[in-house]
């Protein structure tokens, strides 16, 4: 088992220095997400409530990744729904290798939402009164 992991209230993008608060405590971790000998590390939050893996749509560029043939319906949680396109991104996180997986991309996002689709393949606890999380 990897952990106990700290919540965190904000993070670093360390490629543009750049300060993300996320307005509470949250399970947070740096992600390195690669793609053809590019690579770069950004924030992520465990997010059990997001069905799919999302990285910010700059990556996309940066990474060069291999955009899909394929999209998917993205539900919000204010309701509205979207067609997006799915991308291949090598994702790697506290010791944990995820090669060429499908992502969604989102415009005007800085940070990662780690999915259900990532989060289902480990037990992940989500311990939220100590403030910290723990996966295996």
């Amino acid at each position: 088992m990897a952990g106990p992991f700290p919540y965190q209230l904000g993070a670093i993008i360390r490629s543009t220095n750049t300060n993300v608060q996320f307005g509470r405590l949250a399970p947070v971790c740096n992600v390195t997400v690669s793609f053809r000998n590019k690579t770069e590390i950004v924030p992520a939050i465990l997010d059990s409530g997001s069905s799919r893996t999302v990285l910010p749509h700059r990556l996309t560029r940066a990474l060069n990744l291999m955009q899909t043939s394929d999209k998917t319906l993205v539900t919000y949680s204010d309701g509205s729904e979207e067609e997006r396109s799915i991308y291949i991104a090598n994702i790697f996180f506290l010791g944990f290798d995820f090669p060429r997986h499908a992502v969604i991309t989102r415009d005007f996002r800085d940070h990662i939402l780690i999915g259900r689709d990532i989060m289902n393949r480990h037990k992940i606890t989500l311990d939220g009164p100590p403030n910290q999380f723990y996966i295996e």
